[in-house]
């Protein structure tokens, strides 16, 4: 590794919860980490002396990305100098996700301008002319028309094929910030099929094909206005417009029934004309941002060392502290740290640390979120300290599990300017809830370590009769590593501590074996999931993280992977706490990239760096039981990609010491053979497998020695996939996409009903990613609120016997399509306001271990499905008879409001489960939930409110939509609000949602305060009951 840039002297945070707050750091060791998140200064926007400037080439790994980075180390007098003013900027606290926040209103936009010239009055002229793109020119052959309007209908009458025609209009009156702007873009929404769009005459741009597909008719066109071009009047846009024409296609300044005002407004966070990575990240803005932060020089010796570690800034992270410049990091989810030891002042004095994030162009596939989104932390050691990351756990139990020989690497630093003789002592404290008292102390043999120099230490500890680490039961032990420095002429001191936390557990995998934990045979019901935290945007907040774990343990999933990027610490150790397994993945792209300005333009200076810094990191969790080179690796078929596959493979094994198994994602091309990958997953432990179920027996007959594990699977799938994983058991276990909802990939999972029209419409219908901005594709939602397909995975896991949900009656002429990631449009529910009654619906009753389901209606019995039955429907002793199918019962029945019972039937034991669902009344009030009546007074924690409209009995109401409007009074704030609706672009920040199928969340955060206080959530709405939640913060441990 000669070329691998060293890693900083510092340690990140390990919190300490409040059920081991005995084990403080000894009071003779200098270490201090403290939170680094409060008081905050922030910018969105850039310096004006950043502009076009450029860098060296020592700075810049990428010299096509030089326009975002300084040009010199020095400051000048600019955002990161330290006697700039930033008292106008907003104060805030850290994680932070600019991105998720509410854009101003384009008019006063001064960052992200738009001018927006789509509706109106234009003039229009069938045919094509050159010079009709000219400022001026004869229109006498133009017709006035308004627009949006499809060219097919009245006044045009433009039904001509492989048809041109070209728009006109004059723009006077344009604002003074429009005419400065050097960023300014030129909206003009959808167009059928391919434009070219002129402002006074200059050619901004073209979009769309001669080969048009669906995604030509309901992109969005926005154009950058090059500085200069725009006048404060006597402007000309002009649109030339080709389309294939006829009476099956749309053409021109058209609106496809899916963009619903997409091109006159901006909503929340969403701009669809100035999103760079626009359905990729669900129309969310990224750009520059700037945070200054003001902090004293800590206290200490004349030989401490004082570090700063990131979790996460997306991305393109510069630091300066006092004007010095200290580092540009590029990659947005691995953590880092920095040491500012030589540029801090004094102790006690003032110092200016200036933070520039850069999310420029389409860098992401997903939405990324931007800025400071995940912790920050200050670290102070003395000059002899334990490296950053740099004590590795190992425990090795023995076959019968009545021991566990605990294996301790320690690399300790000396940063001083004198040798220093160093030994390492390790205390091992019992899981929480134990009696045992802490081992002995285990030591090392003392090392001199010369000035400058690191040194490695092994310790051994036993632990007899250890707790183990499990999914049922996530014992966590706590290693108190202390460095022992020996002085000359002096006593010996502790000159550093940390706390480490880690498991006990035994994993081990094999294509006869399968996987196992702790000895026990291991199926992983896992789930991808994305980092966001839905209406928290990317913040990272412990809470949030915490709580998306809960939520799909109690849906049965055992394991996630995070795709496509290291995740946050917070999650992991929220997943050590909770016993829940990870696949922890590296990488979206490797030196090939699948975006314009995603990784893959770091990827060769930096892989080395962030891969390493994710396994150092996250080597000590006893949740991550799988390491992930990549996902779906662009060069996964060529050699090169198989020599990076072998290569990264052995970088992560040399540096975990217990040799976790590593992954790769593979999806193949139509073209490709399946042989293909086996050069690419030869060095892999476990090959990942993306939606090819049908190349599993092939593959194991080719290798069957190949342990594999579908990393990613179509949710509609689900049966069949795990019908594979149960029956194989080198299969070890199957990942859905997705989990959870997650923000950007908009309408991956979409669902749509057809509707009879005019060709290509009908084509596109649904799958326009405006307004959706949502992925879809979750067995929950981006709020933890369950989908349809949530239950029925209940019942495919065996978390719940018997589920039921309900499809209404089609619109006449339609029919329903849905994306290979999407679900059926399904309802929990037996209130349909909307269709009459005895109109057909269909009921789906979700079963595993019955034989027999029935269906009743108002009491009275409507169907009967056996197991065995095959797919054959028959009338059966005056019921209608279907076999159960895919562990589902499907019923046609008329709907009549009141009850609809399905009961299931275990002939065996006599079993009986019941599903009942109720026609609910009119809505009549508000109901509110939190999830916990007590939180803790710290920013870390969050409250989750639901919001339920319920009629006059109290039942949730689930079709209503309401506007409802929050007041809040107490010590913390409303932070968000969400209602999880792929398609309502409302904003997570203002206090006020609309219900989505009956529900809205609202996410309380308190202030820090060591008294604590109290919270109190008001929600109201036009003509229904209004209702209140108080809840109480309390101090709690660091």
């Amino acid at each position: 590794l000669a070329s691998y840039p060293p890693l900083s002297p510092s340690y990140s945070r390990l919190p300490t919860p409040a059920s081991e707050s005995r084990l403080l750091p000894s009071e003779q060791s200098i270490r201090r980490t403290v939170a680094f998140d409060d008081n905050w200064r922030f910018f969105r926007g850039d310096d004006p002396q950043f502009r076009d400037r450029r860098c060296s080439a020592s700075q810049c790994p990428v010299p096509s990305l030089a326009r975002d980075m300084s040009k010199s180390p020095s400051c000048g007098l600019g955002f990161c100098a330290p006697t700039f003013d930033d008292s106008g900027w907003r104060l805030l606290d850290v994680p932070h996700d600019w991105s998720s926040e509410d854009l101003p209103p384009r008019t006063e936009d001064a960052h992200t301008p738009v001018l927006t010239v789509r509706n109106g009055t234009w003039l229009f002229a069938q045919g094509d002319r050159p010079d009709w793109s000219a400022s001026s020119v004869d229109e006498s052959a133009f017709t006035q028309v308004e627009v949006p309007s499809d060219w097919r209908d009245a006044p045009m009458n433009y039904k001509a094929k492989n048809a041109v025609g070209w728009y006109r209009r004059r723009l006077d009156n344009v604002v003074p910030a429009h005419v400065a702007a050097t960023n300014l873009v030129l909206a003009i929404g959808s167009v059928a099929a391919e434009d070219h769009t002129y402002l006074n005459g200059v050619l901004l741009g073209h979009s769309g094909s001669r080969n048009p597909t669906c995604d030509d008719y309901i992109r969005f066109r926005a154009y950058t206005v090059p500085p200069g071009l725009l006048k404060p009047r006597g402007n000309v846009v002009a649109v030339r417009v080709w389309s294939q024409g006829g009476a099956d296609y749309p053409g021109g300044l058209f609106d496809h029934p899916t963009l619903q005002n997409g091109d006159r407004t901006r909503n929340g966070p969403f701009d669809v004309a100035v999103s760079p990575g626009a359905k990729h990240t669900g129309y969310a803005v990224g750009g520059v941002g700037w945070y200054r932060k003001a902090f004293a020089s800590p206290s200490g010796g004349p030989d401490r060392r004082v570090s700063l570690t990131f979790d996460g800034c997306y991305m393109n992270c510069e630091l300066w502290l006092n004007g010095e410049h200290l580092l540009f990091h590029p990659f947005g989810y691995t953590t880092f740290s920095v040491d500012i030891t030589d540029a801090l002042r004094a102790a006690g004095e003032q110092n200016v640390l200036a933070v520039r994030i850069s999310n420029l162009g389409t860098s992401s596939r997903w939405y990324s979120g931007s800025g400071i989104f995940r912790h920050v932390h200050l670290t102070v050691t003395d000059a002899t300290h334990i490296k950053h990351w740099g004590v590795a756990i190992n425990p090795q139990l023995a076959a019968d599990f009545a021991a566990a020989r605990v294996n301790v690497t320690v690399t300790g630093e000396n940063d001083g300017q004198v040798p220093t003789t160093a030994a390492i002592r390790v205390v091992f404290h019992w899981p929480e809830g134990s009696v045992r008292l802490p081992s002995e102390p285990a030591a090392s043999d003392a090392k001199l370590i010369p000035p400058g120099a690191s040194a490695t230490f092994s310790v051994v500890g036993v632990l007899l009769q250890p707790m183990l680490w499990g999914v049922r039961s996530p014992s966590m032990y706590v290693a108190a590593v202390e460095l022992v420095v020996s002085d000359a002429g002096g006593p010996d001191r502790v000159a550093d501590r940390v706390d480490v936390r880690f498991g006990v557990r035994k994993v081990e995998w094999g294509s006869k074996l399968g996987f196992r934990l702790n000895g026990e045979s291991l199926k992983l019901r896992g789930g991808c999931l994305h980092h966001d935290n839905g209406p928290l945007g990317a913040a990272a907040i412990d809470r949030a993280e915490e709580r998306r774990v809960e939520i799909l343990k109690r849906n049965g999933y055992n394991a996630i992977r995070t795709a496509h990027n290291p995740a946050s610490p917070a999650l992991l150790d929220a997943c050590d706490r909770l016993g829940m397994l990870v696949v922890n993945e590296a990488f979206d792209s490797w030196s090939k990239g699948k975006l314009a300005d995603d990784y893959h333009l770091y990827f060769d200076a930096w892989w080395h760096r962030d891969l390493a810094d994710m396994v150092l990191r996250d080597r000590n969790h006893p949740s991550v039981v799988i390491w992930s080179i990549g996902n779906e690796i662009p060069l996964r078929a060529r050699p090169l990609g198989a020599s990076l596959s072998r290569e990264l493979s052995d970088f992560v094994r040399a540096r975990d010491p217990e040799g976790r198994p590593v992954t790769s994602a593979f999806s193949w091309s139509p073209e490709w053979n399946p042989a293909e990958a086996d050069d690419f997953m030869a060095p892999l432990d476990i090959a990942g497998y993306n939606y090819k179920p049908q190349f599993y027996a092939s593959d194991h007959r080719r290798d069957p020695a190949r342990v594999m594990v579908a990393t990613e699977s179509y949710p509609q799938q689900s049966y069949e996939s795990w019908q594979a994983v149960w029956e194989n058991e080198w299969l070890i276990g199957d990942f859905v996409w997705t989990a959870m909802d997650h923000l950007g990939e908009s309408a991956l999972g979409w669902t749509a009903a057809t509707l009879p029209g005019k060709g290509m419409l009908e084509t596109c219908l649904g799958k326009s990613p405006w307004p959706w901005h949502i992925s879809n594709a979750g067995d929950l939602d981006i709020c933890g609120f369950k989908k349809p397909q949530s239950f029925y995975r209940n019942v495919l896991w065996d978390v719940s016997p018997l589920e039921m949900v309900v499809s209404g009656p089609a619109p006449a002429g339609t029919s329903e399509q849905i994306s290979a990631w999407g679900w059926p449009d399904e309802e929990v529910s037996w209130t349909w306001p909307s269709i009459s009654e005895g109109a057909q619906v269909i009921v789906k009753v979700y079963s595993k271990a019955h034989d027999e389901v029935e269906l009743f209606v108002n009491g009275a019995r409507v169907g009967r499905a056996m197991r065995g039955g095959g797919g054959s429907i028959a009338f059966v002793n005056g019921s209608w008879f279907r076999g159960i199918e895919r562990l589902t019962a499907t019923f046609v029945v008329p709907y009549s409001p009141g009850n609809l019972t399905a009961v299931g039937h275990v002939r065996a034991t006599g079993r009986t489960d019941v599903r009942t669902l109720l026609t609910t009344g009119m809505p009549a009030a508000l109901r509110l939930a939190a999830d916990r009546t007590t939180i803790c007074a710290s920013r870390n924690d969050l409250a989750y409110v639901t919001v339920d409209v319920v009629d006059s009995a109290g039942r949730h109401v689930p079709h209503a939509r309401v506007d409802v409007n929050f007041d809040f009074e107490g010590d913390g704030e409303l932070y968000r609000v969400g209602n999880g609706d792929p398609r309502d672009l409302g904003s997570f920040q203002q206090p006020r949602r609309t219900t989505h199928r009956g529900r809205v969340l609202a996410v309380l955060r308190p202030k820090a305060n060591a008294a604590g206080g109290t919270l109190t959530l008001r929600a109201v709405a036009n003509g229904l009951a209004a209702a209140s939640v108080t809840l109480r913060t309390k101090a709690c441990p660091l």
